[in-house]
């Protein structure tokens, strides 16, 4: 993804842009995977998780996650990106440097970076955007990178 814009995660909850990525659990399939489920709780003075497919079927907040997934208060937008999801494919030889499970990298060499983003810009217009669909959604096998 070619990040365009920053937010914190309030940003982002109240952004209407980005409603539709608020999880609803009720109207399940693909409703329930948003991931705007973050919001400041003014009351608690603390981080309020929204029901959402990472929280559960009982809607148990998992405090750990919830304070990893932000102890950085910010938000990536992008709206050039490839997701292949469970359908990914294998990143060519230099690149492999880039894969990171859970979290993020930074600080690559400007040769890695040259190298990704010619990479990343062969891929036609057609080919970018969402590809695949998320691990483990709808019989797609969990695999690693």
């Amino acid at each position: 993804m070619q990040v365009s814009e920053t937010m914190t995660f309030d940003e982002y909850w109240h952004d209407r842009r980005f409603r539709d990525k608020r999880p609803d659990m009720k109207a399940g399939g693909e409703r329930a995977l948003g991931d705007n489920i973050y919001h400041w709780d003014m009351v608690k003075g603390d981080w309020h998780k929204e029901w959402s497919w990472h929280t559960g079927k009982d809607a148990a907040e998992d405090r750990y996650f919830t304070e990893d997934d932000t102890a950085t208060d910010r938000v990536l937008i992008g709206e050039d990106f490839i997701y292949w999801g469970g359908d990914g494919q294998p990143l060519p030889d230099g690149l492999t440097d880039l894969i990171v499970g859970r979290g993020y990298k930074c600080n690559f060499s400007d040769d890695v970076v040259r190298a990704f983003i010619t990479w990343f810009n062969g891929f036609p217009q057609e080919q970018r955007g969402r590809q695949g669909l998320p691990f483990g959604w709808k019989g797609q096998a969990r695999r690693k990178c």
